[in-house]
């Protein structure tokens, strides 16, 4: 399994349902962590396009979803999860 980033912005003001509808989904892959406000770190054996179109169908066609597989190293800064996830997962 890999451990993916995905990032989102809403352009257009949105709705709580949309924010509801990629939380829910994001909550359904096998390990799952908020990083920051519109930043969530999953693992999973899907690959980068798979979580991507699973996901798009919760946004508007103006807003944006970036889906990146973890790389090598990492460094972070006041982030919403914990350290020890981070350090587990994303490296």
């Amino acid at each position: 399994m890999s451990c993916y980033i995905i990032y989102y912005r809403f352009r257009e003001e949105s709705s709580s349902e949309d924010y509801r509808c990629l939380e829910e989904n994001i909550k359904l892959f096998d390990s799952y962590a908020q990083i920051l406000p519109t930043s969530w770190a999953v693992i999973t054996e899907k690959t980068a396009d798979e979580i991507k179109n699973e996901l798009v169908n919760c946004v508007d066609p103006v807003d944006s979803i970036f889906v990146i597989e973890s790389g090598i190293e990492s460094k972070w800064k006041n982030i919403m999860q914990t350290r020890k996830y981070l350090q587990e997962n994303l490296q």
